[in-house]
């Protein structure tokens, strides 16, 4: 799949994706990244799939209810705390 070999060569780590529920639902589920690179990561996906979409003459959509027949779609973030203090470095 284009799109994930062009997430691949821009650093996006992609952990699994897949067909959803709905006939038009793909998931991509990215890996953990520190600091900003992680809100990085979301940010080239966003923008590769739409791209990488055109390119086959298909239209790619982030919105939660494109048509009212289809499903909805959604976002969703998985965020870890870390401690800072060299001290506390084995508690989250």
């Amino acid at each position: 799949m284009k799109t994930l070999k062009t997430l691949a060569l821009m650093g996006v780590p992609v952990e699994s994706a897949h067909h959803e529920y709905s006939g038009t639902q793909y998931e991509i589920a990215t890996g953990a990244l520190e600091g900003i690179h992680n809100p990085d990561a979301g940010f080239k996906l966003k923008n590769v799939v739409p791209e990488v979409s055109r390119q086959f003459g298909l239209d790619a959509q982030f919105v939660s209810k494109f048509k009212v027949e289809e499903d909805g779609n959604g976002c969703h973030f998985n965020i870890s705390l870390w401690a800072i203090d060299e001290n506390d470095k084995d508690k989250k």
